[in-house]
């Protein structure tokens, strides 16, 4: 009978983590039953790519399971192990680069069967997870880049035009203040200032081939206002377009 109890006392102690002696008057009331892990629903979440939601379903729940003093010792350390197999096999499933996870995940399987504490395996859940949020970050990067190209070149094929966020956004279904942020976000500039400078880029090119006039050129690369067109072309190269152009060909008859 005292051999049981010290047994059952052991494996509380692996959720008291710093206290040294246990005896069973000092445990806390234990919690309200707590609800099973459903991983159909942890897998579903996966499949449509929320994995915020997944794994903070996951981290709470082996939350629960520590606070739970009586959970058996085996079955908490086999769960965190079952979870790391599952997550690394759903994101290969889903076409993740998981090399890297495939060949660490022996090392935490490993990590937690050592663990004398179920802070200490939760901790290596949590490293691990922490690194297939960066697969998905990774990827999630790569595909950013792809549409940040595809917007880059459309700009680049319509910039005469009176091209707007709104109009780009309504072109590629996104929603203008979502593509406001992922344009800032993706590239070193805002979509206003990338626009005119791409224009001004163009304009200087005309300036310097042909004889095309300044108020033409404005135009025909997507200024309504020849005014605002000159105002805009010195604040990007200090210079006004006439002078801009006199300067180039000058130093084309010197050299």
């Amino acid at each position: 009978m005292y051999r049981e109890e010290l047994q059952r006392l052991l494996g509380y102690a692996f959720y008291f983590p710093g206290q040294a002696v246990l005896s069973a008057h000092e445990l806390p009331e234990p919690p309200a039953r707590r609800e099973p892990f459903h991983l159909n629903r942890f897998a579903d979440e996966f499949k449509r790519e929320r994995f915020a939601a997944a794994f903070d379903y996951l981290q709470e729940h082996v939350q629960a399971m520590a606070d739970d003093y009586k959970t058996d010792v085996f079955e908490y350390k086999t769960f965190l192990g079952n979870l790391i197999f599952n997550i690394t096999v759903m994101l290969g499933n889903m076409e993740y680069e998981v090399q890297e996870l495939e060949k660490r995940k022996y090392a935490f399987f490993k990590e937690i069967e050592d663990a004398r504490f179920a802070d200490e395996a939760a901790a290596c859940l949590n490293r691990f997870v922490a690194d297939a949020r960066k697969v998905i970050e990774a990827r999630a990067a790569s595909s950013g880049n792809a549409n940040m190209k595809r917007l880059l070149q459309y700009m680049e094929e319509h910039y005469a035009e009176p091209l707007s966020l709104t109009e780009l956004a309504r072109h590629f279904h996104f929603n203008p203040s979502y593509l406001s942020s992922f344009f800032s976000s993706h590239n070193d500039e805002g979509f206003v200032d990338y626009l005119q400078r791409l224009r001004i880029d163009k304009a200087a090119e005309l300036l310097r081939h042909g004889e095309t006039t300044i108020s033409e050129i404005g135009a025909r690369v997507g200024f309504a206002d020849h005014s605002y067109f000159t105002k805009v072309f010195k604040k990007h190269t200090g210079l006004s377009p006439s002078r801009y152009r006199r300067q180039y060909l000058g130093e084309e008859k010197e050299g």
